[in-house]
Protein backbone atom coordinates (compact mmCIF):
# COMPACT_ATOMS: atom_id res chain seq x y z
CA UNK A 1 0.00 0.00 0.00
CA UNK A 2 2.54 2.51 0.85
CA UNK A 3 4.78 1.62 -1.91
CA UNK A 4 2.09 2.42 -4.57
CA UNK A 5 1.57 5.45 -3.19
CA UNK A 6 5.04 6.36 -2.77
CA UNK A 7 5.45 5.84 -6.24
CA UNK A 8 2.47 8.23 -7.24
CA UNK A 9 3.74 10.64 -5.03
CA UNK A 10 7.00 10.58 -7.08
CA UNK A 11 5.44 10.51 -10.39
CA UNK A 12 3.33 13.55 -9.64
CA UNK A 13 6.24 15.71 -8.09
CA UNK A 14 8.22 14.47 -11.85
CA UNK A 15 5.10 15.67 -13.41
CA UNK A 16 4.55 19.05 -11.60
CA UNK A 17 8.52 20.06 -11.71
CA UNK A 18 8.75 19.53 -15.53
CA UNK A 19 12.21 18.51 -14.94
CA UNK A 20 11.40 14.71 -16.82
CA UNK A 21 9.98 14.43 -19.72
CA UNK A 22 5.71 13.44 -18.90
CA UNK A 23 6.11 10.44 -20.70
CA UNK A 24 9.22 8.94 -19.57
CA UNK A 25 7.67 9.52 -15.94
CA UNK A 26 4.59 7.50 -16.97
CA UNK A 27 6.70 4.51 -18.15
CA UNK A 28 9.19 5.06 -15.18
CA UNK A 29 5.69 5.19 -13.01
CA UNK A 30 4.28 1.67 -15.16
CA UNK A 31 7.58 -0.22 -14.78
CA UNK A 32 8.26 0.65 -10.93
CA UNK A 33 4.58 -1.12 -10.48
CA UNK A 34 5.62 -3.92 -12.53
CA UNK A 35 8.56 -4.57 -10.37
CA UNK A 36 6.96 -4.08 -6.57
CA UNK A 37 4.55 -6.66 -8.05
CA UNK A 38 1.98 -4.17 -7.68
CA UNK A 39 0.52 -4.72 -11.21
CA UNK A 40 0.72 -8.13 -13.43
CA UNK A 41 1.92 -8.00 -16.63
CA UNK A 42 -1.44 -8.28 -18.31
CA UNK A 43 -3.07 -5.54 -16.06
CA UNK A 44 -0.60 -3.21 -16.60
CA UNK A 45 -0.58 -3.67 -20.75
CA UNK A 46 -4.75 -4.42 -20.75
CA UNK A 47 -5.13 -0.29 -21.29
CA UNK A 48 -3.51 -0.24 -24.53
CA UNK A 49 -6.57 -2.15 -25.97
CA UNK A 50 -8.52 0.86 -25.43
CA UNK A 51 -7.99 3.17 -28.09
CA UNK A 52 -8.18 6.61 -25.98
CA UNK A 53 -5.18 5.13 -24.01
CA UNK A 54 -2.98 4.87 -27.57
CA UNK A 55 -4.20 8.38 -28.67
CA UNK A 56 -2.55 9.36 -25.26
CA UNK A 57 0.48 7.32 -25.99
CA UNK A 58 0.44 8.94 -29.36
CA UNK A 59 0.20 12.28 -28.23
CA UNK A 60 3.19 11.80 -25.68
CA UNK A 61 5.36 11.16 -28.69
CA UNK A 62 4.32 14.18 -30.98
CA UNK A 63 4.78 15.81 -27.93
CA UNK A 64 8.44 15.21 -27.08
CA UNK A 65 9.30 15.66 -30.84
CA UNK A 66 7.30 19.03 -30.97
CA UNK A 67 9.45 20.47 -27.79
CA UNK A 68 12.52 18.87 -29.51
CA UNK A 69 12.15 20.47 -32.92
CA UNK A 70 11.58 23.47 -31.17
CA UNK A 71 7.73 24.16 -31.78
CA UNK A 72 7.41 24.59 -28.09
CA UNK A 73 9.87 26.51 -27.57
CA UNK A 74 9.25 29.98 -25.41
CA UNK A 75 5.40 29.57 -25.60
CA UNK A 76 3.97 30.52 -22.43
CA UNK A 77 0.43 31.30 -20.55
CA UNK A 78 -0.17 34.01 -23.30
CA UNK A 79 1.28 32.43 -26.50
CA UNK A 80 0.02 29.32 -27.91
CA UNK A 81 1.02 27.55 -31.16
CA UNK A 82 -1.70 25.89 -33.27
CA UNK A 83 -0.42 23.05 -35.93
CA UNK A 84 -3.26 22.63 -38.73
CA UNK A 85 -3.47 20.28 -41.53
CA UNK A 86 -2.43 21.71 -44.82
CA UNK A 87 -4.45 20.36 -48.18
CA UNK A 88 -1.94 19.82 -51.33
CA UNK A 89 -3.02 22.99 -52.61
CA UNK A 90 -3.49 25.49 -49.31
CA UNK A 91 -3.32 29.21 -49.90
CA UNK A 92 -1.54 32.13 -48.10
CA UNK A 93 -4.87 33.35 -48.37
CA UNK A 94 -6.83 30.22 -47.01
CA UNK A 95 -4.51 30.24 -43.94
CA UNK A 96 -5.25 33.80 -43.10
CA UNK A 97 -8.76 33.41 -42.79
CA UNK A 98 -8.91 30.45 -40.60
CA UNK A 99 -6.13 32.65 -38.44
CA UNK A 100 -8.60 35.29 -38.27
CA UNK A 101 -11.47 32.91 -37.01
CA UNK A 102 -9.25 31.99 -34.35
CA UNK A 103 -8.40 35.49 -33.86
CA UNK A 104 -12.05 36.16 -33.60
CA UNK A 105 -13.04 33.43 -31.47
CA UNK A 106 -10.82 34.14 -28.84
CA UNK A 107 -11.24 37.65 -28.80
CA UNK A 108 -15.04 36.85 -28.20
CA UNK A 109 -14.34 34.25 -25.63
CA UNK A 110 -11.98 35.07 -23.25
CA UNK A 111 -12.87 39.34 -23.94
CA UNK A 112 -9.15 39.95 -24.44
CA UNK A 113 -7.31 41.28 -28.15
CA UNK A 114 -5.43 38.25 -30.04
CA UNK A 115 -3.29 38.19 -32.35
CA UNK A 116 -2.29 35.56 -35.30
CA UNK A 117 0.91 35.51 -36.68
CA UNK A 118 0.80 32.68 -39.81
CA UNK A 119 4.22 30.72 -41.07
CA UNK A 120 4.57 29.06 -43.73
CA UNK A 121 3.72 25.28 -44.28
CA UNK A 122 5.71 22.48 -43.08
CA UNK A 123 6.34 19.36 -45.04
CA UNK A 124 7.63 17.04 -42.20
CA UNK A 125 7.44 17.28 -38.24
CA UNK A 126 11.19 18.64 -38.05
CA UNK A 127 10.08 21.69 -40.41
CA UNK A 128 7.23 22.72 -37.58
CA UNK A 129 10.24 24.57 -35.85
CA UNK A 130 11.07 27.03 -38.74
CA UNK A 131 7.25 27.60 -39.50
CA UNK A 132 6.82 28.59 -35.46
CA UNK A 133 9.20 30.86 -35.97
CA UNK A 134 8.07 32.48 -38.94
CA UNK A 135 4.68 32.61 -37.22
CA UNK A 136 6.57 34.46 -34.50
CA UNK A 137 8.86 36.88 -36.26
CA UNK A 138 5.15 37.31 -38.44
CA UNK A 139 4.19 38.95 -34.62
CA UNK A 140 7.35 40.73 -33.86
CA UNK A 141 7.32 42.61 -37.72
CA UNK A 142 3.74 43.26 -37.77
CA UNK A 143 3.36 45.13 -34.43
CA UNK A 144 5.91 47.82 -36.43
CA UNK A 145 4.50 47.72 -39.46
CA UNK A 146 0.89 46.80 -39.29
CA UNK A 147 -0.51 48.00 -36.06
CA UNK A 148 -3.90 46.52 -35.09
CA UNK A 149 -4.00 43.61 -37.42
CA UNK A 150 -5.11 40.40 -35.53
CA UNK A 151 -3.34 38.62 -38.11
CA UNK A 152 0.27 38.33 -40.00
CA UNK A 153 1.52 36.55 -42.07
CA UNK A 154 4.70 35.32 -43.05
CA UNK A 155 4.39 35.38 -46.63
CA UNK A 156 2.99 38.97 -46.53
CA UNK A 157 5.73 40.67 -44.00
CA UNK A 158 6.97 42.01 -47.29
CA UNK A 159 10.22 44.88 -46.80
CA UNK A 160 9.31 45.14 -43.43
CA UNK A 161 11.12 41.70 -42.66
CA UNK A 162 14.49 43.29 -44.12
CA UNK A 163 14.33 46.34 -42.14
CA UNK A 164 13.39 44.55 -38.73
CA UNK A 165 16.67 42.69 -39.39
CA UNK A 166 18.45 45.59 -39.79
CA UNK A 167 21.07 46.83 -37.57
CA UNK A 168 19.74 50.34 -35.95
CA UNK A 169 23.02 51.99 -36.90
CA UNK A 170 22.05 51.03 -40.61
CA UNK A 171 18.69 52.91 -40.69
CA UNK A 172 19.84 55.81 -38.53
CA UNK A 173 22.10 56.63 -41.57
CA UNK A 174 19.86 55.89 -44.00
CA UNK A 175 17.38 58.29 -43.07
CA UNK A 176 20.12 60.92 -42.65
CA UNK A 177 20.58 60.56 -45.97
CA UNK A 178 17.31 60.61 -47.43
CA UNK A 179 16.38 63.46 -45.27
CA UNK A 180 19.30 65.89 -46.14
CA UNK A 181 16.70 68.90 -46.51
CA UNK A 182 15.06 68.31 -43.08
CA UNK A 183 14.22 65.91 -40.67
CA UNK A 184 11.16 63.12 -40.90
CA UNK A 185 10.30 64.48 -37.73
CA UNK A 186 8.79 68.16 -38.93
CA UNK A 187 6.18 65.96 -40.93
CA UNK A 188 2.61 67.02 -38.35
CA UNK A 189 -0.16 64.31 -38.11
CA UNK A 190 -1.86 65.96 -40.74
CA UNK A 191 0.39 65.56 -43.33
CA UNK A 192 1.72 61.92 -42.26
CA UNK A 193 -2.05 61.01 -42.80
CA UNK A 194 -2.06 62.51 -46.21
CA UNK A 195 0.88 60.45 -47.40
CA UNK A 196 -0.42 57.80 -45.86
CA UNK A 197 -3.74 58.04 -47.78
CA UNK A 198 -1.62 58.62 -51.09
CA UNK A 199 0.29 55.63 -50.94
CA UNK A 200 -2.74 53.55 -49.98
CA UNK A 201 -4.69 54.83 -53.09
CA UNK A 202 -1.29 54.06 -55.35
CA UNK A 203 -0.36 57.78 -56.13
CA UNK A 204 -3.94 58.57 -57.50
CA UNK A 205 -4.32 62.67 -56.79
CA UNK A 206 -7.98 62.54 -57.40
CA UNK A 207 -9.08 59.12 -55.59
CA UNK A 208 -6.67 60.20 -52.60
CA UNK A 209 -8.34 63.94 -52.75
CA UNK A 210 -11.87 61.85 -52.49
CA UNK A 211 -11.18 59.60 -49.72
CA UNK A 212 -9.56 62.40 -47.52
CA UNK A 213 -12.52 64.70 -48.75
CA UNK A 214 -10.30 67.56 -49.56
CA UNK A 215 -10.26 69.50 -52.69
CA UNK A 216 -7.83 68.64 -55.44
CA UNK A 217 -6.12 71.61 -55.19
CA UNK A 218 -5.68 71.30 -51.29
CA UNK A 219 -3.93 68.04 -51.88
CA UNK A 220 -1.35 69.12 -54.34
CA UNK A 221 -0.61 72.08 -52.12
CA UNK A 222 0.06 69.38 -49.24
CA UNK A 223 2.53 67.19 -51.48
CA UNK A 224 4.25 70.67 -52.75
CA UNK A 225 4.43 71.61 -49.05
CA UNK A 226 6.13 67.68 -48.38
CA UNK A 227 8.55 68.57 -51.21
CA UNK A 228 9.77 71.41 -50.08
CA UNK A 229 10.42 70.21 -46.42
CA UNK A 230 11.95 67.02 -47.40
CA UNK A 231 13.31 67.60 -50.91
CA UNK A 232 11.10 64.30 -52.27
CA UNK A 233 8.14 64.89 -54.77
CA UNK A 234 6.13 61.50 -53.66
CA UNK A 235 4.01 61.59 -56.92
CA UNK A 236 7.11 60.50 -58.20
CA UNK A 237 6.96 56.82 -58.07
CA UNK A 238 11.12 56.36 -57.39
CA UNK A 239 11.14 59.22 -54.51
CA UNK A 240 7.78 57.21 -53.61
CA UNK A 241 9.67 54.36 -52.83
CA UNK A 242 12.14 55.90 -51.14
CA UNK A 243 9.42 57.59 -48.77
CA UNK A 244 7.67 54.86 -48.18
CA UNK A 245 10.41 52.28 -47.04
CA UNK A 246 12.15 55.69 -44.78
CA UNK A 247 8.69 55.96 -43.03
CA UNK A 248 8.71 51.71 -42.19
CA UNK A 249 12.56 52.51 -41.26
CA UNK A 250 11.33 55.55 -38.91
CA UNK A 251 8.56 53.29 -37.38
CA UNK A 252 10.75 50.41 -36.80
CA UNK A 253 13.78 52.31 -35.24
CA UNK A 254 10.99 54.08 -32.49
CA UNK A 255 9.95 50.60 -31.43
CA UNK A 256 13.18 49.12 -31.46
CA UNK A 257 15.15 51.85 -29.62
CA UNK A 258 17.45 49.61 -27.75
CA UNK A 259 17.22 46.24 -29.75
CA UNK A 260 20.52 46.80 -31.02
Amino acid sequence: MWTTVIILVLSAIFFASGKVRSDIVALCSLTALLLFHILTPEEALSGFSNSVVVMMVGLFGVGGAIFQTGLAKMINEQEAAVVVEAGDNVSTAAGCKMAQQIADEVTEVCGVPCCVGVGTVAANLRELARSYKEAQLSLDVGSVFNKGASVMSYDNLGIGRLIYQMPTTLCEMFLTEVFRQGSIDCLDDETLTTIEKFFENNLNVSETARKLFVHRNTLVYRLEKIKKLTGLDIRDFDNAIVFKVALMVNSYLAANENKF
